[in-house]
């Protein structure tokens, strides 16, 4: 009887949901997760032998170095990019030839050309791993700190793809991007964080990195980790001395975008911190629960806040209850006979 009771509320009036995950489009207004917003404009893997438009790139991803020497011999321009404006440089940066590298290096190739998306050789070099052709860039004077048209600096990349290696070499001077922000607000932080890339993140702490620094819709790293989920991240912030229970610009905390995401563990340690967690509501009066009920993807999530001691019936600033957003669901992980049960 409570149940229809409560269909029947729902279907009598216009719920407005809380935005929740959308993991492939970001939204002004703030549902969209973090993912969408640092997600790399290239892939490590995008330059092959078959969309290489001369024939000195496909010497060079074929790693011919008496073709390439050949060439350069009969005066190839070594600056001469194709029509996405990668170089010779940027090809022989992606697949790790030390040796082409530097063979282009000493024929006048330009350190810091940039292609149609704003990338650097080093930022080729960074994306594919290979630590010692970003050794040899650096060396020879390449400016680290060049954005691309996402405004992301090698640093950035070493977030995303995970490399700790290339980020401590760029951290061993004064980096004097380290605060940099790309398009979305983020920095090199917020990317590891994401991603649970603790040692990157351990890298860029201790060279003094701004850790409340915020994106364009006021998420701090703690955030970011709070989106991706991971526990150790969460220790690593911590004992960093991050503030933990902040709040973006809509108000939702750590423990919000952690109940969205369904990751479980990570609230719960979260609501081992701060058990005001439980019942935080942001600026539209949402609490996690109301979030972790509308994702409605991971009942563990939702018994979790229930175990803890929620308020079931909390509402939001119109009125909506984590019941009446369950009742509105076709499919869901946890049947809505178990919020009423309870």
């Amino acid at each position: 009887m409570a149940i229809n009771r409560l269909r029947a509320i729902a279907a009598g009036r216009v719920l407005r949901r809380p935005n929740t995950v959308d993991r492939g489009v970001n939204t002004d207004s703030g549902g969209g997760l973090i993912q969408s917003l640092i997600r790399p404009r290239f892939s490590r893997t995008k330059m092959t032998v078959s969309s290489v438009e001369n024939d000195l790139g496909v010497a060079i991803l074929m790693k011919n170095e008496a073709m390439v020497k050949s060439m350069i011999c009969d005066g190839v321009d070594v600056n001469r990019s194709d029509s996405v404006g990668s170089s010779p440089l940027h090809y022989a940066a992606f697949t790790g030839d030390i040796t082409l590298t530097l063979m282009l290096l000493e024929t006048g190739a330009n350190l810091n050309a940039q292609d149609s998306l704003g990338l650097t050789p080093l930022h080729r070099a960074v994306a594919a791993m290979h630590y010692d052709v970003a050794e040899l860039l650096i060396d020879r004077g390449c400016d680290p700190g060049i954005q691309c048209k996402s405004l992301q600096t090698p640093l950035h990349i070493c977030a995303i793809h995970n490399v700790p290696s290339i980020a401590e070499l760029l951290l061993r001077k004064h980096y004097p991007m380290l605060d940099s922000t790309d398009t979305r607000g983020c920095t090199a932080l917020h990317h590891a964080a994401y991603h649970g890339h603790v040692e990157v993140a351990e890298h860029l702490l201790k060279a003094g990195i701004n850790m409340a620094a915020n994106d364009k819709l006021g998420r701090t790293a703690v955030h970011s980790m709070a989106c991706g989920g991971s526990v150790e991240m969460l220790a690593v912030l911590r004992e960093a001395g991050a503030k933990i229970a902040v709040q973006d610009f809509r108000g939702r905390t750590a423990a919000h975008y952690a109940a969205m995401a369904s990751h479980t563990e990570l609230l719960s340690a979260l609501l081992e911190i701060d058990r005001r967690f439980l019942n935080a509501t942001d600026k539209d009066g949402y609490t996690p629960l109301h979030y972790a009920v509308q994702n409605g993807q991971n009942a563990r999530t939702i018994e979790l806040l229930v175990e803890k001691g929620c308020d079931i019936l909390a509402a939001a600033n119109d009125g909506t209850t984590a019941l009446h957003i369950a009742a509105t669901l076709a499919e869901s992980a946890v049947p809505i006979e178990y919020l009423v049960e309870v």
